[in-house]
């Protein structure tokens, strides 16, 4: 898949938008601002702000920065999530859409809110890696929206089951689709 973004996304070598991390265990951020998915190190690991890689096996997992680097530095840019892990068959899309930082629970947009949000970010990106041939029948994907990790009380359970559905009945491949705050290789 490396070699299909690259020929497909010529700019990401010169801009930095892909990545490898064989770590077994990683943690990424995405930024405000203008910057793109970065790793961060471990000592500043925040469990409602970064995402986790577990990669036991130190498999050499991809990280493709999708929003503002891959995809859309130019305004107004198309909708897409922020990134994709991968290795080998597997891949994971992701999108974090975290509470604002300093922002109170109570006044932020609801967990739900942005959990629609998410799936819609996470559909388009599926449905151009599709389009461009970047995705085929082998890979196994994951579609995962990063909503700041605390359990979902009450769960979101039929918002989760209908961006599920929304995700299957418009892409060609077989997606898993959830709230995380991790994936595993």
């Amino acid at each position: 898949m490396r070699e299909a973004i690259e020929k497909q996304f010529t700019h990401c070598r010169q801009k930095g938008c892909l990545n490898v991390y064989p770590e077994p265990i990683s943690y990424y951020s995405d930024p405000p601002g203008e910057a793109w998915v970065v790793r961060v190190p471990d000592e500043q690991y925040d469990p409602e702000r970064h995402f986790k890689v577990r990669n036991p096996d130190g498999r050499p997992v991809h990280l493709a920065a999708i929003d503002k680097c891959l995809i859309g530095r130019r305004q107004p840019a198309p909708k897409r999530c922020d990134c994709v892990f991968f290795e080998g068959r597997d891949v994971c899309f992701v999108e974090f859409k975290i509470r604002a930082e300093g922002k109170a629970e109570e006044d932020d947009r609801n967990q739900e809110t942005r959990l629609l949000e998410a799936g819609d970010q996470l559909l388009a990106s599926i449905q151009q890696f599709e389009q461009d041939g970047l995705l085929n029948a082998q890979h196994r994907v994951r579609a995962y929206a990063f909503v700041g990790y605390g359990p979902l009380f009450p769960a979101p359970t039929t918002t989760l089951l209908n961006i599920a559905e929304l995700i299957d009945s418009e892409v060609r491949s077989s997606v898993d689709f959830d709230a995380r705050d991790s994936v595993m290789f």
